[in-house]
């Protein structure tokens, strides 16, 4: 038996872990890319940018972020406080 957490505490320790820095900083919005080098604080992160990424899906899913795509493809996550009343509209 091995003390590993289970995928699924792993994505709600990083989901929490998102959701901590954003009580902080309210205004908050990055890329995945910036999440994991400046929102979450344990490391290894950069090994485990699926387990970020599964953890924005969950919590875009529950309502406690919101996503954006920028004009290079690349998403742009926030927030509630940056909610935008048109969140399809790309920004320009």
């Amino acid at each position: 038996m091995t003390d590993k957490p289970s995928a699924d505490a792993q994505i709600e320790k990083i989901a929490d872990e998102i959701t901590r820095y954003l009580h902080q900083h309210q205004f908050a919005a990055d890329t995945l890319e910036g999440i994991c080098n400046w929102w979450i604080r344990h490391q290894p992160i950069e090994d485990d940018k699926q387990g970020v990424l599964a953890a924005l899906e969950y919590l875009l899913a529950h309502g406690q972020i919101h996503s954006r795509q920028l004009p290079d493809g690349s998403i742009l996550y926030s927030g509630t406080a940056n909610s935008d009343p048109n969140p399809n509209e790309p920004l320009h």
